[in-house]
C-alpha cells in the first residue's frame, strides 16, 4: 500500500508539497524494504500558512480526507483534541508544526508533519538555532542524532502539555553540539533537527508547482547548517551526509546523487546572505541550544550516547497558583464490616527500596458478588495508615489522572489499606535489574541507547508530575500539618541525638574490627580527608544539619512550602513492563504533605540520582564483567578518615541525576531566585543537609564497609560543596545566579 491515496487530490486540502522521508524514502528509491521499515511511514506536508493547517486539521470533512489520503483508518488523537488546541491558542505561538498520525488497515503507522512555508522561511532566516514547536499526541522526550565526529547525541526535552491532551515537542532547525569556545568552526559540530532532516532528505511525492519549489528553503537550511563556505572544506559534505545517513548499506548511487544535490543547493544558497565576512564569522559564537552533558568522545555508529543536549524545562513553577489545599473527604467501606470476601494472601517480594510496612496481594469482592478485584493490601502503623488514607485523596487532585491506585477499603483495627493491584513493579527494581544484567525482564532492550530512552521517558514524566505538585500551594503561611509533617521522620528525627547513626553503627565502625576496631564515639569525632581535601567530623556536620532541618528552628520553617510526596523515590513508583509508553503510578503517601520542596526532592535526587552509590552493596554483585567494583578506598591516617574516591556514576546514572537537577531542581531554584531571593541560601542549605541524611542515615551498611565509606564520602561532599559536587558527579552547573540589587533599585 503506497503512502498516498491516488484518489484524493492533495491540492484540494491546501498542500503545496508532500514528501516522504526516513528509511521508507530510501527503500522507495532502491525498490527494497525490510518488513519493519515497511510498517512505518513518515512524511512532511507543506502548506502556505498556519491558517491553512488549522483549517485542514479542525474541519471534520477535510481531516477525514487527510486520513483517506494517508490510508489512515484509526487516528492517533481524537478529533476534538485539534479543535481544543486551536481554540485555546489565543497568542498563536503554542505550535509551529502539527504531527498527525494514525494506523492504516494493514497495521502500518502513517505519520505526516504539517508545516507552513511561512514558518519555514521565518525559521531559516533566523541566524540562531530556531525553536520549532511540534504539537503531537505521542510523547517523544528523547531523540537520537548522529555526528560523524562526536558520535550519538540524545536530544532530551520535557514536552509541554496543552489543551486536548496534546504535547508540544521541542525541535530546532539545527542543534549545536559543541561549545563554540572550543572550536573555531562551531557549525561543523551541528546536526539537523528532526523536522528539518525531513525537509532536506525526503523524496518529493506531490507538488503544485515546479520541482524547484523546494530549492530556496533547502538551500537556506544547508547554508545555515554548514556555513556559507562549506565547499572550501573537503570533508564538509561527506560529514553532513554521514550525519544524515548512518547505515553502511546506503546505496552508493543514491549517496552520490545526494552529494550532487547538496552541492547544487549550497552553490544556490551561497549568495543568499548579504553579510560581510566579519559578520558571518560572528555566527560561530552562537551558543549551544541547551544544557550539554558530555559523557565521552566516541563516534562509533553502533556505540552508546556520548552527548546529551537538554532543552530548558518549561517554567511550570512560575505560575502563581496559591490554591488552598482543601482536604477531599472520602469514606471507603470498612473491612471490618463483614461486607467483603477475600481469597488467600500472596505475600509481596521483599524489596531493598521499601521497608517501612508489610504488604500482600489478594482478591476482594463484595459479599455475595460475582466479580473479584485484584487488590494490594498495605499494613503499617496506625498513624501511618491514618495519614495515608487522609493524603491519597489530596494527592489525587494534583497528580495527572490514572497515575494513582484506586482506594478500595480500609481496616482501622488491622491498620491496613486496600487498593487496586497495579501492573508491573517498582521503577528501582528495573534499575537494579538493568544495573546487574544490562537488560530487564519482559523489555529486552536492543542496545544501551534503547534502555536509556526508556528510562529517560519515565524520568521526564515524573518531573512533570512533581512540577504539578510543587506549583500548588506555594507560599502558604500555614500548611496542613506544619512542623508536624511526617517527612521530618526521614531527616530531623534521624539526626536528633544521632539516633539513626547509632542504631546502625554502634559500637564499632564498619571495616575496622579486632585490634583495628574504632569505637563509635571516636569515629564520629574524626575529621575527613577526601581526595586530599579536609572536611569536618561527622558529629559537627550532624549537629549543623540538625539545626538546619529542625522543623521548629530558624531555617527550614522559613522556606516556602508546597505539596509533595515526601518519599517519591523510584522505589515508590510502579512501572508497567512495556517498551512504548509504560504506565507509571505513584505509591506510598505516608510522608506526603505540605513542606519544603527542597526537602521533598532530596530522597528522589539521592536514591535515584546516586543509585549505584546508595545500592552499591547490591549492584556490586553484578554479573556484568565490565562492572567496576568499589570506587572508593579508605584508611585512618594521621587522625583523619582518608578517602580516595573514583567516579561512582555510570552514564545512565549521570543522565538520570542530571535530569532531576535540570527538570525539577532548576525550576524550584529559579522560582526562589526570582521571587524569594532572600531564601536562596536557606534552600541550598536545606537540600545539602537533607542529602547528607539520605546518604548516611537511610540504609544500614554495617556489614558492607565499601558501601558505607562510599556513601559517607559522597554525602560529605554534597553537604559541604553542593554546587561543586553536582558538577563533579554528573556535570550539572545550572545553579541560577542571584542578581544583586542596590538599595535605590529596591
Amino acid at each position: 500500500m503506497p503512502y498516498l491515496n491516488s484518489s484524493i487530490d492533495p491540492n484540494s486540502l491546501g498542500f503545496l508539497a508532500i514528501l516522504l522521508g526516513g528509511s521508507r524514502a530510501h527503500c522507495l528509491q532502491v525498490q527494497s524494504c525490510p518488513e519493519e521499515v515497511d510498517r512505518d511511514w513518515d512524511g512532511l506536508g507543506i502548506l502556505q500558512s498556519r491558517s491553512n493547517i488549522e483549517r485542514l486539521i479542525v474541519n471534520d470533512k477535510l481531516r477525514a480526507s487527510l486520513c483517506s489520503l494517508l490510508h489512515i483508518v484509526n487516528e492517533e488523537a481524537p478529533g476534538d483534541s485539534w479543535t481544543d488546541l486551536v481554540d485555546n491558542d489565543v497568542e498563536e505561538d503554542t505550535w509551529d508544526v502539527i504531527r498527525f498520525s494514525g494506523r492504516a488497515a494493514d497495521g502500518s503507522k502513517r505519520t505526516i508533519k504539517l508545516w507552513s512555508l511561512d514558518h519555514i522561511l521565518q525559521a531559516l532566516n533566523d541566524p540562531a538555532p530556531h525553536l520549532i514547536k511540534v504539537a503531537s499526541f505521542r510523547n517523544v522526550p528523547c531523540c537520537p542524532r548522529f555526528h560523524p565526529r562526536l558520535g550519538w547525541t540524545a536530544l532530551v526535552h520535557q514536552p509541554r502539555r496543552v489543551a486536548g491532551g496534546l504535547l508540544i515537542l521541542q525541535d530546532r532547525d539545527i542543534f549545536l553540539l559543541k561549545d563554540p569556545s572550543t572550536t573555531t568552526k562551531s557549525l561543523w559540530y551541528a546536526v539537523l533537527g528532526v523536522t528539518c532532516d525531513l525537509l532536506l532528505t525526503s523524496v518529493l511525492l506531490f507538488h503544485t508547482s515546479s520541482y524547484r519549489f523546494l530549492d530556496p528553503p533547502r538551500s537556506r537550511l544547508l547554508v545555515k547548517w554548514l556555513g556559507r563556505y562549506p565547499l572550501r572544506y573537503p570533508d564538509a559534505l561527506d560529514e553532513a551526509i554521514k550525519s544524515i545517513y548512518k547505515s553502511e548499506t546506503y546505496h552508493p548511487t543514491l549517496r552520490k546523487n545526494l552529494e550532487n544535490e547538496m552541492h547544487r543547493l549550497i552553490c544556490l544558497g551561497a549568495g543568499v546572505s548579504q553579510k560581510s565576512d566579519s559578520e558571518a564569522d560572528d555566527e560561530t559564537f552562537i551558543q549551544t541550544s541547551g544544557t550539554l552533558l558530555v559523557t565521552g568522545e566516541h563516534n562509533d555508529i553502533q556505540g552508546p550516547y556520548n552527548r546529551f543536549l537538554f532543552e530548558a524545562p518549561p517554567t511550570f513553577i512560575q505560575s502563581n497558583d496559591n490554591t488552598p489545599l482543601i482536604l477531599v473527604v472520602t469514606n471507603p467501606p470498612d473491612l471490618g464490616s463483614g461486607e467483603f470476601e477475600f481469597t488467600s494472601e500472596e505475600l509481596t517480594n521483599p524489596s531493598p527500596f521499601s521497608s517501612n510496612s508489610r504488604s500482600y496481594f489478594t482478591h476482594i469482592r463484595t459479599k455475595g458478588g460475582t466479580e473479584w478485584t485484584n487488590a494490594f493490601v498495605k499494613v503499617s502503623s496506625a498513624a501511618s495508615i491514618k495519614w495515608e488514607r487522609k493524603m491519597l485523596p489530596v494527592i489525587s487532585t494534583r497528580i495527572s489522572p490514572g497515575m494513582l491506585p484506586k482506594f478500595l477499603a480500609y481496616n482501622a483495627d488491622l491498620n491496613s489499606l486496600v487498593m487496586t493491584r497495579l501492573p508491573g513493579k517498582p521503577l528501582n527494581d528495573f534499575r537494579l535489574e538493568y544495573a546487574m544484567t544490562r537488560n530487564c525482564e519482559y523489555l529486552t532492550f536492543k542496545s544501551s541507547r534503547d534502555a536509556l530512552r526508556w528510562f529517560v521517558d519515565i524520568e521526564i514524566r515524573r518531573a512533570h508530575e512533581y512540577g504539578l505538585l510543587y506549583s500548588v500551594g506555594k507560599d502558604l503561611a500555614d500548611g496542613l500539618e506544619g512542623p508536624d509533617s511526617p517527612i521530618h521522620k526521614f531527616y530531623y528525627d534521624r539526626l536528633h541525638n544521632d539516633v539513626r547513626f547509632t542504631k546502625h553503627y554502634y559500637p564499632t565502625t564498619p571495616g575496622f574490627s579486632g585490634d583495628n576496631a574504632v569505637q563509635f564515639d571516636d569515629f564520629i569525632a574524626l575529621p575527613w580527608k577526601i581526595d586530599g581535601v579536609e572536611y569536618p567530623p561527622l558529629q559537627e556536620s550532624f549537629r549543623e544539619a540538625e539545626r538546619i532541618l529542625d522543623p521548629h528552628g530558624q531555617v527550614l520553617p522559613k522556606l516556602w512550602a508546597c505539596l509533595g510526596l515526601g518519599d517519591g523515590h523510584g522505589g515508590n513508583v510502579m512501572v508497567s513492563p512495556k517498551k512504548q509508553d509504560p504506565a507509571i503510578y505513584f505509591i506510598d503517601y505516608e510522608a506526603a504533605g505540605h513542606h519544603s520542596p527542597f526537602l521533598d526532592l532530596a530522597k528522589p535526587l539521592y536514591l535515584d540520582g546516586f543509585f549505584p552509590v546508595m545500592y552499591h552493596d547490591i549492584t556490586s554483585t553484578s554479573s556484568d564483567p565490565t562492572f567496576e567494583r568499589a570506587p572508593v578506598s579508605w584508611r585512618i591516617d594521621d587522625g583523619k578518615v582518608c578517602i580516595d574516591l573514583d567516579a561512582p556514576l555510570s552514564d545512565l546514572d549521570k543522565v538520570i541525576c542530571f535530569m532531576k537537577l535540570e527538570y525539577t531542581l532548576r525550576p524550584l531554584l529559579e522560582y526562589t531566585a526570582w521571587n524569594l531571593e532572600e531564601q536562596m541560601e536557606s534552600a541550598r542549605n536545606v537540600l545539602s543537609a537533607a542529602l547528607l541524611c539520605c546518604a548516611l542515615l537511610t540504609r544500614d551498611f554495617s556489614r558492607h564497609p565499601d558501601s558505607f565509606f562510599l556513601n559517607c564520602a559522597v554525602g560529605i561532599l554534597l553537604y559541604n560543596d553542593l554546587k561543586g559536587s553536582l558538577k563533579r558527579f554528573c556535570g550539572w552547573d545550572n545553579w541560577p545566579c542571584v542578581v544583586e540589587t542596590s538599595v535605590n533599585e529596591n
